[in-house]
């Protein structure tokens, strides 16, 4: 039965208009389809909300990433999107159905050359829920022997501890593997159902195996209840996190702003993260006011040697203040003492963190 599209809606009213950005994604040119995707996607999962056109509109997605000329990648994430989408019960419901029910056309992509495309697929199946990946377990256990990408396979790991019951004692087995994002993704899985205080092992072993391979959290990239390692430090365990720091996560500026008290014990850290650009300047000196008066002294000398070894200090106290006061075209003097009007409030907030850090480390 043909959709009746301008009787359902999108992110922006009715959703008469994803016909024609179907169609566009089956153009040859690849800035039309770029433009495509960017609308549909907008459209049909905005911000991760999906409509009753949502779920109409899963299976010609899910045709063009089997058979269309291009951006298979893009259309394999936004159906994994969909899948996992907030929004209204029903619609919620309809999108994931419909989702799971693609699906087997699309399951060949798992065993795709390019290794994003096999990521996209991990997280498609992960998006689906229990109910429905069930059936697609035995795929992610072969594709977790199998795969030959270390951050895919560390991606498996992740998609196979959200989806098994049970308490996951294979987990344990990897905190061995060679690959520090294999030991990092069992880790930080045994973090999320441990109970507090966090144990020191997983807390080790994620700060030792994240120290050995920085890279970005992926804070928006799994379904509930995933919860990356850092997010259970800083949520939950001030001691775990303090303890993760010293290991080699820079977390120390999370780690006063979520707790309050702890600025003399990140304050080694925070410099050793400090690059010398202005915003983190900034964050530093906000950091050295908020410390509490009797440690002001302490920490005084040490702060002194490590600003003055990395050739900070100098910039500390004065470049930021030329640079702010210049683009206001006004002293800094002016901008800290008279606080005259200005647009930008937060001008003159860091030029007075800045002045008045420089006097607690000067």
């Amino acid at each position: 039965m043909e959709t009746d599209w301008g009787r359902l809606g999108h992110a922006y009213g009715p959703a008469d208009g994803i016909p024609g950005l179907l169609r566009a994604m089956a153009a040859e040119d690849a800035g039309v389809r770029e433009e495509a995707m960017e609308e549909l996607v907008s459209s049909l999962c905005h911000q991760g909300d999906v409509y009753d056109a949502s779920a109409p509109a899963v299976p010609h997605l899910a045709r063009l990433a089997l058979d269309g000329p291009g951006h298979r990648l893009e259309l394999l994430r936004l159906l994994g999107s969909i899948a996992d989408g907030s929004g209204k019960p029903a619609e919620r419901a309809a999108a994931r159905r419909a989702v799971a029910e693609a699906l087997p056309a699309l399951l060949h992509f798992a065993h795709d050359p390019d290794a994003e495309i096999r990521d996209a697929m991990v997280l498609l199946v992960a998006s689906l829920g229990r109910r429905y990946a069930l059936p697609l377990l035995p795929l992610l256990r072969a594709r977790l022997d199998t795969e030959p990408d270390t951050g895919v396979r560390a991606h498996v790991v992740t998609a196979l501890a959200l989806l098994e019951a049970g308490d996951g004692d294979w987990r344990h087995g990897l905190l061995t593997d060679p690959e520090p994002r294999i030991r990092l993704a069992a880790a930080e899985d045994l973090l999320r159902t441990a109970g507090l205080p966090l144990p020191t092992g997983p807390v080790d072993v994620c700060a030792a195996a994240y120290a050995a391979d920085p890279h970005p959290r992926e804070t928006g990239y799994w379904p509930h209840p995933y919860r990356p390692f850092t997010d259970r430090l800083l949520e939950d365990d001030p001691e775990a996190a303090l303890r993760a720091l010293t290991r080699g996560v820079p977390l120390a500026h999370d780690i006063v702003e979520r707790w309050r008290d702890r600025e003399a014990d990140v304050l080694p850290w925070a410099l050793d993260e400090c690059g010398g650009q202005a915003w983190e300047l900034y964050r530093l000196a906000r950091l050295a006011c908020a410390l509490a008066d009797g440690f002001r002294s302490p920490v005084r000398p040490p702060a002194l040697a490590a600003l003055t070894g990395i050739g900070l200090l100098p910039r500390f106290a004065v470049a930021p203040l030329r640079e702010v006061a210049g683009s206001a075209r006004r002293t800094a003097h002016d901008l800290f003492v008279t606080g005259g009007p200005h647009p930008d409030d937060v001008l003159r907030s860091a030029v007075r963190a800045l002045l008045a850090s420089a006097t607690v480390l000067d």
